[in-house]
């Protein structure tokens, strides 16, 4: 489900005046104690990360009111390696690897009402056993309503197969984005992003994201059966942003991860609905420093 959460947020690059998109990003969170609910250690491990996407529009087009139209298509790549020790591997896999095709839709449906949509698959495995039953589907689809320029309110609903037989969640829209040279961001879809940004020049910006939700998933044997790995990382971090060219971004920052969370589960309904509501079988990583380095390349 989060691929389909990550994936409507770049719907917003379709309103801009370019049509593709680089991104490249590379984050390590220190290493840390891997805890159960009760606090008991079961190992340590840290994680690095390294991802990169490509965004390109396929159609593009402003009606009289000024809403666009478009088509755009969204491919993505991550690589983690999960450094594992003292146990902890029997929690969680020593790596991922997750890929992904996504064609995304944006089109208005009224004076203030849009629909973003996407479809697509990928794979997303933990590289010892790749398998078909790695390729995961997902799509969703969001109503979004303009209460004004910088406040967009939505529902909706996402699919995903991760646990076998397609599974539909309702998933719900914020986006407010305030302008001048301390400009606020916060985004909600399925997770919350709330970041402080303050421009000081054309090039230089310093970003504070209070707190930022990601995650990733991989398909794996375990015991002769294929089950889904989940991990959440919550993290605040404060970044600095420079621009050397008019259409380039390179940022670095560094900040905490205050949880990961670490979890695997058969993939049945059953399983699906005890990862919503029950604690049985979840661990967490103990806080931990982070750190980042990326760019972006409009084309």
């Amino acid at each position: 489900m989060k691929t389909i959460l990550i994936t409507l947020l770049f719907i917003a690059l379709a309103a801009q005046p370019l049509s593709a998109q680089w991104d490249v990003r590379a984050d390590y969170v220190a290493t840390s104690d891997l805890q159960d609910n009760d606090g008991n250690r079961l190992g340590q491990g840290s994680m690095a990360t390294l991802s990169a996407a490509y965004s390109q529009r396929l159609s593009f087009k402003i009606n009289e009111r000024q809403q666009p139209t478009a088509w755009m298509m969204n491919l993505r790549a991550r690589y983690a390696s999960l450094c594992n020790e003292d146990g902890a591997q029997d929690y969680a896999p020593d790596n991922i690897f997750n890929a992904g095709l996504n064609v995304i839709h944006l089109r208005p449906i009224g004076e203030r009402w849009s629909l973003m949509a996407t479809l697509g698959a990928g794979l997303y495995t933990d590289l010892e056993d790749v398998n078909l039953n790695a390729i995961l589907f997902n799509g969703g689809a969001i109503f979004v309503y303009r209460l004004n320029s910088m406040l967009d309110v939505g529902v909706g609903a996402g699919v995903t197969s991760s646990y076998g037989a397609p599974v539909a969640l309702p998933m719900f829209y914020v986006k407010c984005t305030t302008t001048g040279r301390y400009q606020i961001d916060l985004t909600m879809v399925g997770g919350m992003e709330l970041s402080v940004k303050r421009r000081w020049n054309d090039r230089l910006t310093t970003d504070l994201t209070a707190l930022d939700i990601d995650g990733t998933s991989a398909v794996m044997k375990r015991d002769g059966k294929w089950k889904i790995y989940s991990t959440t990382l919550l993290r605040s971090m404060l970044t600095a942003e420079y621009a050397p060219a008019k259409n380039v971004l390179l940022s670095a920052g560094a900040g905490c991860t205050w949880q990961r969370s670490s979890r695997i589960s058969g993939r049945s309904f059953t399983e699906f609905y005890k990862s919503i509501f029950s604690r049985k079988g979840r661990t967490r990583f103990n806080p931990a420093p982070t750190f980042r380095i990326a760019a972006h390349v409009n084309l």
